[in-house]
């Protein structure tokens, strides 16, 4: 991706979140991808670059995909926006023939359905990553191991006191993944609310407080020994070698949908 012809190019949705900024600010001033599109409900005909103090050229914010012009060439669309957000332009962007990376949380189930049923339609592909940082991947990965071993497992989930989902979307994907390799199917036989929220028979607790970015504690517990494998973000900064594997390896991938991010590592 050192190249010019080799870099990415790249549609933003959810441009003037924290993450649409942080991100697009790298875009602009790493040369690793080309940033030809902006979309948000706010900040509406502001350039990208200003809403990081960057006086450099740079896309000005459109509404939609539908503002965006005909003639634009585009490989993949990276959504940080409101799951509305991408409910409103899904079909627009398939319709356009680009691919798609999701990297907002609060996704439902009907959602990943309706995903699933476009990105077979339009041929193309979408990829839902409830989070970008390789560490945290890891830690997927190395859960699922250990969920071949250990019969009991709980999780905590810790983010910043803005956040507007809970559980996370993460510590969502991680029950799922634990209950997938364990074939756990018998709850852990909770009556009381404060244990958390059960997920795939999986407790979880969500934490939010200022202070936090984001953390997460998967805890593993039989008899005689716990194991602990913990991941904490501490910069936003932490997302950006994901974003960059996921775009740069998107293509490697067949038409269809896609749930997290275990294939870059392939």
């Amino acid at each position: 991706m050192n190249a010019a012809s080799e870099q990415p190019k790249v549609v933003l949705l959810g441009a003037s979140g924290r993450m649409g900024v942080a991100v697009s600010a790298k875009f602009l001033t790493d040369g690793k991808v080309k940033l030809v599109g902006a979309c948000d409900l706010v900040d509406v005909g502001k350039t990208v670059g200003s809403l990081s103090g960057l006086d450099i050229d740079s896309p000005l914010i459109v509404r939609s995909v539908n503002d965006l012009p005909d003639s634009l060439e585009v490989d993949v669309v990276l959504d940080f926006s409101k799951p509305d957000g991408i409910r409103e332009n899904l079909n627009l962007i398939m319709e356009r023939g680009w691919d798609l990376l999701i990297g907002a949380t609060g996704h439902t189930e009907e959602d990943i359905e309706i995903f699933t049923k476009s990105a077979d339609k339009y041929s193309r592909r979408i990829v839902l990553v409830p989070n970008f940082t390789l560490g945290v991947n890891l830690m997927l990965k190395f859960s699922s191991i250990a969920a071949k071993v250990f019969n009991d497992v709980e999780i905590i989930e810790m983010h910043h006191d803005k956040k507007v989902d809970a559980p996370s979307g993460t510590a969502l994907h991680t029950a799922r993944l634990i209950a997938d390799a364990s074939g756990k199917s018998e709850p852990p036989g909770l009556g009381d609310d404060s244990r958390g929220r059960i997920e795939e028979n999986i407790p979880i607790h969500a934490i939010r407080l200022p202070g936090l970015l984001a953390h997460q504690e998967i805890i593993f517990g039989s008899d005689g020994e716990v194991l602990r494998i913990r991941h904490d973000t501490t910069d936003r900064a932490a997302f950006l070698s994901g974003i960059y594997l996921a775009l740069s390896k998107i293509k490697t991938l067949p038409p269809g949908f896609t749930h997290g991010l275990n294939w870059v590592f392939e």
